[in-house]
């Protein structure tokens, strides 16, 4: 047997074989791979557990060993411990690349960025190889913090290290670019691309409609319609309905509509809530509300909120109204975007009495309103 599927074998075997002794104590043995193997697991977001086992790794001298040192790294990130984790990393006197991902993923979790990109200079600086799980790591962390020439020299460095056209990689940079608004590089590297997965297609709409440019997006669903292989998701399909309800283009939209039906897209409910919405948006309120009454357990509250918005919106002041009183009665608590459009219909159908109870139950429940809803309720 290899060692990789060795390896794969033990830690399944350990796994049933904990969940049949749970009542053993987890111990530490240098001679014995599987009953390790079942303490990390056991040990796994507990943190006393975590710090009794590391105890114990750290008596029988195994701590500054790789293996022992990058679970014990592990079972501290799952415990919800980084401090821990970090000293544990940081006694291996010989660190590898899953000692580093793994240190690494667990900051980049709890969305402490500026970390993140600190241990891949580390990483770097200490003369460790790169590879596609820590690039993605650290492009997601210039992004989010907005540092666009830091997000293009990590794609340097993944050119220089054959890495750009990494499974992994490739979408990241690509969302990068595009959330950051150099589309020109985002729509470049996506043309260099042979195989262009649904996601990376996803990731250009989104990009194109962020800033407004849904005649581009118009522009990829023709070449997608082309592109061999390619198969609808859910991300793209709403992106591309997004498209039509911002251009009020009901054609495309119920060619958009036709797309979802044929792959069977409809079951996720944020796409559907889109479809809903951009009905709504174009002024085909019978197909929005086809829809909704078809929905049944998907209907969540973005959904009736989307429904009663709409409505408003068209001025459909009752049916808004009416729309929300079902809601109620079925016990879905209603969040600032359902009160904005609720507002909006109490002011269009002149009703103070239903504005007033609106306005009690934001109270009540110390709802967040922004200026615009205020003032409607003033009005």
């Amino acid at each position: 047997m290899e060692g990789g599927s060795f390896l794969f074998f033990l830690i399944i075997l350990s796994y049933y074989y904990y969940r049949t002794n749970m009542r053993s104590a987890p111990t530490i043995s240098s001679q014995n791979p599987l009953e390790t193997l079942r303490a990390f697991f056991s040990c796994a977001k507990i943190l006393s557990s975590a710090q009794q086992l590391h105890a114990q790794v750290i008596i029988n001298g195994l701590h500054k060993k790789v293996f022992y040192g990058s679970n014990i790294t592990n079972v501290y990130i799952q415990s919800g411990s980084l401090p821990l984790a970090k000293k544990a990393f940081d006694q291996i006197s010989v660190k590898n690349l899953h000692s580093w991902n793994t240190i690494i993923s667990g900051y980049s979790k709890r969305s402490l960025y500026g970390d993140v990109l600190q241990l891949f200079r580390r990483l770097r600086s200490e003369g460790n190889a790169v590879d596609g799980f820590n690039l993605v790591f650290s492009v997601k962390a210039s992004q989010r913090l907005l540092l666009l020439h830091n997000g293009r020299l990590l794609h340097c460095l993944a050119i220089k290290s054959g890495l750009e056209g990494d499974l992994f990689f490739a979408p990241a940079i690509l969302d990068m670019y595009a959330e950051l608004g150099s589309l020109d590089d985002a729509r470049k590297l996506f043309e260099r691309y042979s195989y262009r997965s649904s996601v990376m297609w996803g990731f250009m709409i989104k990009g194109y409609l962020n800033f407004s440019l849904e005649s581009k997006v118009f522009e990829l669903f023709s070449c997608m319609t082309n592109y061999f292989g390619f198969k609808w998701d859910a991300f793209t399909m709403e992106g591309l309905v997004r498209a039509c309800a911002n251009l009020l283009a009901g054609r495309e939209g119920k060619a958009s509509h036709g797309v979802c039906i044929k792959n069977n897209l409809l079951v996720n409910v944020c796409l559907l809530t889109s479809v809903i919405d951009m009905y709504m948006k174009c002024g085909v309120t019978h197909y929005a509300f086809r829809l909704f009454e078809k929905a049944n357990d998907l209907k969540d509250v973005v959904l009736w909120s989307a429904v009663i918005n709409g409505c408003a919106k068209k001025g459909k002041f009752c049916e808004a109204l009416s729309v929300f009183r079902r809601m109620l009665e079925n016990s879905i608590t209603p969040n600032p975007v359902t009160l904005a459009g609720v507002i909006l219909a109490c002011s269009g159908v002149g009703s103070l009495k239903q504005g007033k109870s609106v306005h009690g139950f934001v109270v009540r429940n110390m709802v967040q309103l922004d200026v615009v809803n205020y003032t409607s309720l003033v009005d």
